[in-house]
Parts: C-alpha cells; sequence; structure tokens
C-alpha cells in the first residue's frame, strides 16, 4: 500500500479532505481525516461523515497537521 512504500506509519498519516467521500476514503483505510469546510461541504456534513477535525482557514489546517 501507499503508505508502506513511502514509509508512513498509518497513525501518522491524515486526508484531508472536502467531502464526505474523502472522509469515509481516509476511515476505510484506518487513518485520521481533517475536512476543509472551505470546499464542496459544510463543517456538519464532513464532521457528520466522521472527520476527525474540521478546519476553516489554510492557517487552522497547517496547526492541525504540523
Amino acid at each position: 500500500n501507499i503508505l508502506r512504500i513511502a514509509g508512513v506509519e498509518r497513525d501518522r498519516a491524515i486526508m484531508v479532505g472536502d467531502s464526505g467521500i474523502d472522509i469515509r476514503t481516509a476511515a476505510a483505510a484506518g487513518i485520521n481525516s481533517v475536512g476543509v469546510a472551505w470546499g464542496f461541504r459544510f463543517a456538519e456534513e464532513l464532521y457528520a461523515a466522521g472527520a476527525t477535525c474540521v478546519v476553516s482557514t489554510a492557517q487552522e489546517l497547517e496547526a492541525e497537521i504540523l
């Protein structure tokens, strides 16, 4: 799988997405997800899909993933 090839542990991987499909894909892969509320969906939908957290700005995203 891509995580193994990249040498990244599953607990260190994060999927960033702007749709429920992105968030559900992360869950299916067993990794955390950050929903971005400036894309196609609102924060409520991203949380409902199972996002670990949701951010509203690029600055919030940077703080969350670093």
